[in-house]
């Protein structure tokens, strides 16, 4: 999703005004309106994403990133598939289960009893660690398992409301006022 804004022609005067003094200058005021108001983009995502999953907030705020380079910025969201133990599980500690382990990913479609996860601590390249992983029987690999792995944060994103977009637009041109009277 791309929002464009357009200047207005006292903002733009303003800007020529001071890149004909330091260009470098000019280009700062810019680049630092758009970086607060992807930030607050960002935060804005993030909300939305608590609201709809039960993540814990360390895999929303690394998945999460806020990138600005000359006129544009970009939010940007982590592609790789998140742990299951990072999400409302019934046993968030391991250790051997009575019954059967449980889990909530959406808040709205509610809990969801995996028969074939359970709690291991498997050998990796960084030492042996506890994790959630369920068996892939096959005649080929008998006792095979592999990490259990849910939703991305790319996946759990949503388009902005149009009162975000908004709200987002009034935020740039709320700082860049302030930047350039500043200057």
């Amino acid at each position: 999703m791309y929002i464009s804004v357009k200047l207005q022609d006292d903002q733009v005067a303003k800007l020529k005004k001071l890149a004909s003094l330091s260009r470098k200058l000019a280009d700062d005021v810019l680049k630092r309106s758009i970086r607060h108001a992807i930030r607050v983009a960002g935060q804005m995502e993030r909300e939305t994403i608590g609201d709809l999953y039960t993540a814990e907030s360390g895999v929303i705020n690394q998945g999460i990133t806020e990138k600005v380079s000359g006129s544009e910025g970009s939010l940007l969201a982590a592609t790789k598939k998140s742990a299951v133990e990072k999400f409302d599980m019934s046993m968030k500690k391991p250790g051997r289960s009575t019954s059967r382990l449980s889990a909530v990913i959406n808040k709205a479609s509610g809990r969801h009893t995996m028969a074939t996860m359970f709690w291991a601590f498997y050998k990796n390249s960084g030492g042996r660690t506890p994790g959630l992983y369920k068996r892939n029987r096959s005649a080929n690999h008998p006792r095979d398992i592999t990490a259990f792995r849910t939703i991305s944060v790319y996946g759990m994103t949503r388009p902005l409301s149009q009162a975000q977009l908004d709200e987002i637009e009034k935020i740039f041109f709320a700082e860049l006022e302030r930047r350039l009277a500043e200057v």
